[in-house]
């Protein structure tokens, strides 16, 4: 999930600074990288609820994809302050 979260929330920032004719370029790739984005969020949460762990984080992000591409540049956004 880490991968994911790090490869379309750098997509997803660098989107800030696209042409138009890159933004058309480029939209595929973006949202292949979102649709691998969910994948990863929901094969995590399925594992952390069969090992019995809390995976509300997945419930409360819904299925808007805007929510959830927050949710991706917020991860991203931990992980860079929380590195070591």
């Amino acid at each position: 999930m880490i991968s994911a979260t790090v490869r379309y929330a750098r997509i997803r920032t660098d989107w800030q600074s696209y042409s138009d004719e890159d933004m058309a370029n480029k939209s595929r790739a973006r949202f292949s990288a979102h649709d691998a984005f969910i994948d990863a969020c929901n094969i995590s949460s399925r594992q952390m609820a069969k090992a019995g762990e809390d995976n509300s984080w997945r419930t409360e992000r819904g299925n808007d994809r805007q929510n959830i591409e927050d949710f991706a540049c917020y991860v991203h956004c931990i992980l860079g302050i929380e590195f070591k």
